[in-house]
């Protein structure tokens, strides 16, 4: 095997990965914008915090464009928009973490299912015999017991 093929593979695996957390991220932010939209009240979907996507930081960004005239209207959209990208990032970011944690418990399982598992056996036909012929002698006399004498 080449020796450079893991990292190659594990780059990939983590981009591709990263667009899948991505996707779902956008994908649910989707979902939840039509909820909001049919009138439906969400919790944020981010940390708590008083920002854009909380009641408390929407009802300070409303103010805060209403008070301020244009000038601070378009920074507050630019601080919003800011914001949300970052919380985007940070739930990608999050999603490729709980997607690599999950490979490496299956593969983690797995190698320990590898190293912990009885050895196979080297003669199985043996000890189906023994199992099933406890005194051999009886079944191949033989080998177990004197030949015959001679004549």
């Amino acid at each position: 095997m080449d020796d450079h093929l893991p990292s190659y593979l594990t780059t990939s695996m983590i981009h591709i990965l990263r667009d899948s957390s991505r996707f779902a991220v956008k994908r649910r932010r989707k979902v939840e914008q039509e909820l909001r939209e049919a009138g439906l009240d969400l919790p944020s979907s981010g940390s708590g915090g008083p920002g854009p996507g909380t009641t408390k930081g929407r009802k300070d960004m409303e103010s805060a464009m209403t008070a301020g005239g244009v000038d601070n209207a378009k920074v507050v959209e630019q601080e919003k928009e800011r914001w949300e990208r970052e919380q985007e990032e940070g739930e990608t970011e999050q999603g490729l973490r709980d997607r690599l944690e999950a490979i490496g418990r299956v593969v983690g399982g797995q190698l320990v299912e590898q190293y912990v598992a009885p050895p196979p056996d080297l003669f199985p036909g043996i000890s189906l015999l023994v199992f099933a012929y406890p005194n051999p002698s009886n079944f191949y006399p033989y080998p177990f017991r004197d030949p015959p004498p001679s004549l």
